[in-house]
């Protein structure tokens, strides 16, 4: 119930503050595309049709993932990504690069592309936050 829900936020909350554990935020990104499959893809489903509307803050969150999946560095800090799909997502020709990735049924189980006005939601968002960062990025999201 809703307590229960506020336990567990309070309990999340709580060690995040806790500053003798030492967080590598890298870590919550272990098998990122996986994650996504199952987590996300079905979500991005049941959102189109409930609204038939491109789901804005996953666009973003997509548009954000491509980016990190192809960074291998920030500010001279370089991080291993740690996800069995990211060879091949970086081997991928960089000129329709979100249009394969989206459309790849290998990864998603389905074309994320078939979702109308997805792809050039994640394009214009991809292409904004690779060339004006993450944060200018956010700005951009209601």
């Amino acid at each position: 119930g809703p307590g229960e829900a506020e336990r567990f936020a309070k309990a999340v909350l709580d060690r995040f503050a806790n500053p003798f554990i030492k967080h590598q935020w890298v870590n919550i990104t272990f098998q990122y595309t996986m994650k996504l499959k199952v987590r996300v893809i079905p979500v991005i489903s049941q959102h189109y049709t409930l609204f038939a509307s491109v789901p804005e803050r996953i666009a973003f969150g997509f548009a954000a993932y491509l980016v990190f999946m192809t960074t291998a560095e920030v500010n001279s800090d370089h991080f291993k990504i740690t996800d069995d799909r990211a060879l091949y997502i970086n081997a991928i020709d960089k000129t329709n690069f979100v249009s394969t990735i989206l459309s790849d049924e290998s990864l998603w189980g389905l074309d994320l592309t078939a979702f109308e006005g997805f792809k050039m939601t994640v394009e214009r968002y991809f292409n904004y936050i690779t060339n004006n960062g993450i944060i200018a990025g956010l700005a951009l999201i209601k």
